[in-house]
């Protein structure tokens, strides 16, 4: 298999998903999750990351210095899922907070929340 669900698009969707789309509560533009990810996707969408599988837990680990205080804490060097998908998820997220200069880093340490984050559900869990 190439990574994508049989019946599924280039663009990872299909048109059982495109409905199911409109029936969803919230954001129209949502899109549910992937359970079908693998390995290979993850590694050609975050290539800077070295993924690999240890006994019940993933782990992506990247070069740097890892820095323990501070907004710069923010930005990870390691970190584990015990799922591919939940791997993906904080690897999306450490990609953004990646791209975030440092006065928006600052303000993602100091307050907790994205830039323009104004719902509880939105919030940072920094300990998770």
């Amino acid at each position: 298999m190439t990574g994508r669900a049989a019946g599924g698009s280039a663009a990872g969707g299909n048109a059982a998903e495109d409905e199911r789309k409109g029936d969803l509560p919230g954001d129209p533009d949502l899109k549910p999750a992937r359970h079908d990810i693998t390995v290979v996707d993850l590694r050609a969408a975050f290539p800077q990351w070295h993924i690999v599988q240890r006994p019940g837990v993933w782990w992506a680990i990247r070069g740097g210095l890892q820095h323990w205080f501070g907004p710069q804490s923010l930005i990870q060097r390691a970190m584990t899922a015990d799922t591919l998908p939940r791997l993906a998820d904080k690897l999306g997220l450490q990609a953004y907070l990646d791209g975030l200069d440092a006065e928006e880093l600052a303000e993602v340490y100091r307050t907790g929340t994205l830039p323009d984050a104004d719902k509880p559900a939105e919030r940072l869990e920094m300990g998770a």
